[in-house]
Order: structure tokens, then C-alpha cells, then sequence
């Protein structure tokens, strides 16, 4: 945005100086061809102005030039700031993921972690505790018929730890379901702002070069239009300068074979349209300078091509260095799509993972009627 904003101001500032410069043109020609005003000879202070007004030009062009630099440089000093902070921002969302993983995705927060537990036996509790103890069996020849004294309390502990073990289960899976939910949240939020970045960078990159066309479009069209009108005065001024010529001159008195007469300015001077000619003197001088205005023609010719030459390769070397930028932005986009991707079938997996888990590991043996049903049916 700031390069269009540039490029718009630089343009302005070429067409200004344009347009002064054929003021300056009109002015001189009117100077020129006013025949009242006219002198023999060349006006030196005219040219001192000229060569003065030249080198005044040059340095404001410099420093317009260095403006320009410096105001490149801050732009790019900008986009790298911006380029770091998303770095950063990005690189501290991957850090908060990985904290997350590491404190509430542990293995050992798993509801079967308990039948994977490497210490479990140093965990289990002894054969027998005392004759007292829930756990003997009839074939552990512990305890026989008729020391069960403790058989209701046996019972309703059993099912106090049964219902203890219900309820911890339960609250495992709904800190297990809270815990999933809260990381899919995060995950989510992260990708719309991953996605709501791209497209603002794309919308950006369109507007841009949407605006810098439009501006080289009505440059060129105000161009023309310019281009035309002068041509079309210059074609009218050269047609009636050619008809007052030829009315001029068959009217005049060398074609009528008239004798010239003397001024009444002076000796040396004589009447425009009596006379018939030039001594050798005078033709050499109008030759010499006929030749030094022809020289000065041709400098300023190849000024001009010089000074076009320089514009085409400004115009080539921005045009360039939007296309490079286009490519870059369009380049890291890629690379944001394609880490998301990634990312979207790493969850993917992990999800379809967890889900075959707990269908093959976790859900192969619900409890049923049955299991409900054995308990409170002997007295044992």
C-alpha cells in the first residue's frame, strides 16, 4: 500500500514538472515570435536563467530521489517488523500447545491407566490383611464356612467402593471431555485467525494493485488526451503560419521586382519585407548559427531520450519489484495453507486414533444386566 502511495505521489510530481515545463516552453516562444519585442543575437541572461532554473531542477529532483529512498527503506524496515511479530506470535501459540499436551494430556490422566501402570503390583494391596478382609475367596483355604461374621458389612462396603469407583470414573471422563473440548477450542480459534490472516493479505495484495492500475490508467489516458490537444493547436498554428506565409510572400515586393529602400531606423537597417537578401558575411554568421541551434536540437533531444530511458527503467524496476512481491505473499500463503493442512490431518489421525482406543481398549466390556443381577443373590 505504502509503494502505490509512492507511486501516486512521484507521478504527480512528474506531471507538475512537466506542466511547468511547458509554461516555460510558451512563455519563451511567445518571447520568440513577438515581433515587437524581438532582438538580433542571443540573450545570454536568458540562458544564464535557463542553465540557473536547470540546476535548480536537478537538486530538487535529488532530493525528491532521496525522499523517495529513505521512505522505501522504512516501508521495508515495516513489513520485516510485521513479518517477526507474526513469527513470534506464531511460534509462542506452537509453545502454549505444547504446554497444554504436556500438563493435561499426560498418559498417567488416562482412564485405563490403571491396567497399564508398570508399578501396579507394587501398588496391589497383600493376599489377606486379616480374617476380616473382603477380599478371601472360598478356594484361597483362608477362610471356610462359618467364619464369615462380617457379611453384611462385607456387602454394603462392597457396594460403597463400587459406587466410589462409578463415580471416579465419571468424573474422569467428564474431565477427560472438558480437557478435549477446551483443546479443540484453542485449536479452532487458532485457525480462523491463521485463515482470517490469509485472506486479509489477499484482499490487501488485490485492493493494491487494483488502485496502482487504475492511477498508471488515468495517468496515461490524462497523457493523451494532453498529447492530442497540443497536436491538434500545433496543426492549426502551423496552417495558418503557412497560409500567412504564401499571402506574404506572393504579395511582397521581391516577387514584384520592387527596389528596396533604406530605413528610417538607420543606414544598417533596412525594410522586412523589401528586402531580397544576404551579403556573404551575413550568410556565414546565419549558417554558424543555424548550426549551434541545430547542435543544441540534438542535445536536448537526446536529454529527452536520456530522461525517457530513466523513466521506463523507474517504471520496469517497480513493476518488478511488485511482481517479486506478489510471488513472495503469494509464496507464504502457501505455506500457512499447507502447515494447516498438515495440522488438520495430524488432528485428524490423532482423533481417529483415540477414537479406535476407546472402542478396542476403553468400551470392549460395558457392564450388563447380568453383572448387576449376580450380586445380592447368596448369602455369601
Amino acid at each position: 500500500m505504502m509503494k502505490s502511495i509512492l507511486s501516486c505521489d512521484r507521478d504527480l510530481k512528474e506531471a507538475a514538472v512537466i506542466e511547468k515545463r511547458r509554461q516555460a516552453e510558451e512563455l519563451r516562444k511567445q518571447r520568440f515570435f513577438n515581433e515587437k519585442n524581438r532582438i538580433l543575437g542571443i540573450d545570454s541572461d536568458g540562458l544564464n536563467k535557463q542553465l540557473l532554473e536547470k540546476e535548480q531542477k536537478l537538486e530538487a529532483e535529488r532530493e525528491e530521489a532521496r525522499i523517495a529512498a529513505e521512505e522505501m527503506r522504512r516501508n521495508l524496515d515495516l513489513a520485516a517488523q510485521r513479518e517477526r511479530e507474526f513469527r513470534t506470535q506464531k511460534k509462542q501459540s506452537e509453545i502454549e500447545i505444547n504446554e497444554f499436551r504436556k500438563n493435561c494430556q499426560q498418559t498417567r490422566d488416562g482412564v485405563d491407566f490403571d491396567l497399564n501402570d508398570p508399578d501396579g503390583q507394587k501398588k496391589a494391596y497383600p493376599g489377606r490383611l486379616d480374617d476380616n478382609d473382603p477380599r478371601l475367596s472360598i478356594s484361597g483355604g483362608q477362610q471356610f464356612i462359618g467364619e464369615d461374621l462380617m457379611n453384611e458389612n462385607r456387602i454394603r462396603e462392597q457396594k460403597n467402593l463400587q459406587k466410589q469407583w462409578l463415580d471416579q470414573q465419571i468424573a474422569e471422563r467428564k474431565q477427560l471431555e472438558s480437557n478435549q473440548k477446551e483443546a479443540e477450542k484453542k485449536m479452532s480459534d487458532s485457525l480462523c485467525k491463521h485463515d482470517a490472516h490469509a485472506v486479509f493479505l489477499g484482499h490487501r495484495m488485490h485492493d493494491d494493485k487494483r488502485g496502482l492500475q487504475r492511477q498508471i490508467r488515468e495517468y496515461n489516458e490524462s497523457l493523451a488526451l494532453q498529447k492530442r490537444e497540443n497536436d491538434k493547436k500545433r496543426k492549426e498554428m502551423e496552417q495558418q503560419d503557412n497560409q500567412a506565409e504564401i499571402y506574404n510572400f506572393l504579395s511582397s515586393d521581391l516577387l514584384k521586382e520592387n527596389q528596396p529602400k533604406g530605413s528610417n531606423l538607420g543606414p544598417n537597417r533596412c525594410i522586412p519585407y523589401m528586402y531580397k537578401g544576404m551579403n556573404s558575411e551575413q550568410i556565414e554568421k546565419h549558417k554558424l548559427e543555424q548550426e549551434r541551434q541545430l547542435n543544441d536540437l540534438k542535445q536536448r533531444r537526446m536529454d529527452d531520450q536520456h530522461h525517457k530511458e530513466e523513466w521506463d527503467k523507474l517504471t520496469d524496476e517497480m513493476h518488478r519489484q511488485m511482481y517479486l512481491k506478489e510471488r513472495a505473499l503469494s509464496r507464504d500463503i502457501r505455506q500457512i495453507n499447507c502447515k494447516i493442512r498438515e495440522e488438520n490431518e495430524q488432528l485428524a489421525k490423532e482423533q481417529i486414533y483415540q477414537k479406535e482406543h476407546y472402542d478396542r481398549v476403553v468400551n470392549t466390556n460395558p457392564p450388563s444386566e447380568e453383572y448387576f443381577d449376580q450380586f445380592n443373590t447368596t448369602s455369601r
